[in-house]
């Protein structure tokens, strides 16, 4: 949520005048021959049979891929109606310190993002790809990410799982894994000629018990979907595993929380250990 005293909180409780009318003109005209794929990624979904295990992760690949380009290009059409009007650029005063110290860097440089997923200067298209991010939260219910992982007997790698980082309110902030339900919910969404109803966005509840910390870094977990898309976690920053009081929407259990704090020590024992040794 914006801050308080945003401005966007008094001056933006409508859609601008003709920005309807610009979407559907949109819509009317695009063409998703425009869309980019890895050649991997269709050669493997061209090959694999409709409705096999296969088949519906690529394709589920394929949509948040879309949904994610879809909104990087219309984000660099720069068509939006609020230029220079200092909405995005706005910042609290520095006497807002606990704001400052969660932004030391001031404000993002859209207000189109996913409070992980903000490092625009890594990103193929920038700023454009944060936005990218966000519209897969706002449309699917998160960020959609893939287990890595290699299998290894008796683990919990799924290479066919699918999971999913939200970002809103009442939420959990953590990575979860789909329910065998929602899955089929979504897949059955997707290949309907005529879909009755939409399962979108798909939020997680206590049935998605397979979750992992945003804070540990994807080369730990193996959940991603490219290596690069999470941000890393500030030194400086406070680490919400470290809260006292047990929290159920984010761990479903006290040993789930209690085992995420032990990471948590860890993380910070090691970062005060680096810089204790590069002291002179």
């Amino acid at each position: 949520m914006p801050h308080r005293d945003h401005p966007i909180n008094h001056c933006h409780d409508k859609l601008c005048d003709g920005i309807l009318d610009s979407t559907r003109g949109f819509r009317s005209t695009f063409d998703p021959n425009i869309l980019k794929f890895d050649s991997r990624l269709l050669f493997a979904f061209q090959a694999a049979s409709p409705g096999s295990r296969s088949f519906d992760i690529r394709l589920i690949k394929i949509i948040a891929i879309s949904v994610h380009q879809i909104a990087v290009i219309l984000f660099i059409l720069n068509e939006g109606l609020h230029k220079n009007d200092g909405v995005i650029e706005w910042a609290p005063p520095k006497s807002d310190k606990i704001w400052w110290a969660h932004c030391p860097n001031g404000p993002e440089p859209t207000m189109f993002f996913h409070h992980w997923y903000l490092s625009h200067d890594r990103y193929p298209n920038g700023v454009a790809d944060m936005v990218g991010y966000w519209a897969e939260s706002r449309i699917l219910g998160g960020v959609v990410l893939f287990d890595r992982r290699q299998p290894i007997p008796e683990s919990d790698v799924d290479q066919d799982a699918v999971s999913i980082h939200p970002d809103r309110e009442n939420v959990t902030y953590r990575i979860c894994r789909l329910t065998s339900e929602k899955r089929l919910q979504l897949l059955k969404f997707l290949t309907a000629e005529v879909p009755d109803h939409t399962p979108l966005p798909i939020l997680p509840d206590e049935k998605n018990d397979y979750r992992i910390n945003p804070e540990e870094s994807p080369e730990e977990t193996g959940i991603y979907r490219d290596i690069w898309d999470r941000s890393e976690l500030r030194e400086d920053a406070y680490d919400q595993r470290l809260r006292d009081v047990w929290n159920k929407l984010d761990y479903l259990t006290h040993s789930g929380k209690g085992n995420a704090a032990d990471r948590a020590l860890e993380r910070r024992n090691r970062i005060f250990q680096g810089r204790f040794d590069g002291d002179p």
